[in-house]
């Protein structure tokens, strides 16, 4: 093997260790710019032993910033709306994740959280809107970005825009890995074929060199990224997590919220529901869905049907006591093929 050879393979080496290990740089740096800002707040906590607040003392939007990082915040948004008879399923695709809002376009004069007004503006001018649109809309609006900014205040996340910038670019890694792998073992497998018709050229090694090098790499970066804590990283303080611990003790999917006595009647209230879905979100609620539902009505299995959709009016279309597997329908319908989303934080 002379000297041009060793060079061109040498080069092939560096670019596909290159190539691969971007994304390991990324995840690399979002896990210690976290670390980091962790040790630096938690440290610098004047109140070791301070005790965290109880989650009903939290908005349902904090609750589920925390719980779930910002889209949790728009699945909420969705689902109070949806229990105060806000939205209901589009007439035309009640399959397909698409959401009408009924009453006036603007918000009315009680709905005056940011997060509830982000979701009306959604679908200002607009007969109908996905579901993916409305959490899009309401995990980047103002609503949200002023509850993070209180949890921030109050101790129980960390927050600054580098940090943000750094967990967005750790998150969108695992689609960059997903999508690299196989272009990497595209290139390889062309610089063997390759070679098997010119044994004596070098670029076929040098292609096959290059795509085995990312795809070790990205493999590298997958490994790790999974070994500290996925891709989505919740920038929660130890008073944060401590808080999430009792929100899921209290509101978690095998959790009886109410009495027998009381659940035999109906189930949860409209505010127990909203901070469920807070605490589990949509994906966990769809695995509650058993019984059927065709986006305007909900039959409970007993004979009779429990209205769940919503009419014209906010007075009537409310729904108080509702039932998991009424919020298990209604995220199954939202997450729909055409109208889903994967519940990433977005932080």
């Amino acid at each position: 093997m002379d000297v041009n050879t060793v060079l061109v393979l040498g080069v092939a080496l560096v670019v596909g260790l290159t190539v691969g290990g971007v994304p390991l740089m990324d995840v690399l740096r979002a896990r210690s710019a976290l670390r980091s800002a962790i040790t630096s707040a938690d440290g610098g906590n004047t109140e070791p032993h301070r005790v965290p607040p109880d989650p009903d003392d939290l908005d349902p939007y904090q609750l589920a910033l925390l719980c779930g990082g910002p889209v949790r915040v728009g699945e909420t948004a969705l689902m109070d709306a949806f229990l105060h008879g806000r939205i209901r399923q589009h007439r035309q695709q009640p399959h397909e994740g698409v959401l009408t809002l009924l009453g006036p376009s603007r918000h009315h004069l009680h709905e005056k959280d940011l997060v509830r007004r982000d979701l009306v503006k959604a679908f200002r001018g607009r007969a109908g809107v996905s579901a993916r649109e409305v959490v899009s809309r309401v995990a980047a609006g103002r609503g949200t970005a002023r509850h993070r900014a209180e949890l921030a205040e109050a101790g129980l996340i960390v927050d600054s825009p580098r940090l943000r910038r750094s967990l967005r670019a750790r998150e969108k890694t695992a689609g960059t890995i997903r999508r690299m792998c196989p272009l990497g073992l595209l290139v390889a497998a062309a610089g063997a074929g390759t070679l098997l018709l010119a044994r004596t050229n070098t670029m076929p090694w040098a292609l096959l060199v290059a795509g085995l090098s990312a795809v070790v790499a990205l493999m590298v970066a997958k490994t790790v990224m999974s070994a500290s804590g996925g891709p989505v990283l919740r920038p929660n303080t130890c008073l944060g997590n401590r808080v999430v611990e009792v929100a899921r003790e209290r509101y978690g999917p095998s959790t009886d919220l109410l009495p027998v006595d009381t659940r035999l009647h109906g189930g949860m209230t409209r505010d127990q529901a909203i901070r469920r879905t807070a605490v589990v979100g949509f994906r966990a609620l769809r695995g509650l869905a058993s019984a059927r539902y065709d986006g305007s009505r909900y039959d409970g299995g007993t004979g009779g049907e429990f209205i769940a959709r919503g009419d014209a009016t906010v007075s009537t279309g409310q729904i108080e006591p509702t039932s998991l597997e009424v919020l298990g329908a209604f995220a199954e319908r939202c997450q729909s093929p055409s109208g889903g989303w994967e519940g990433r934080f977005l932080w």
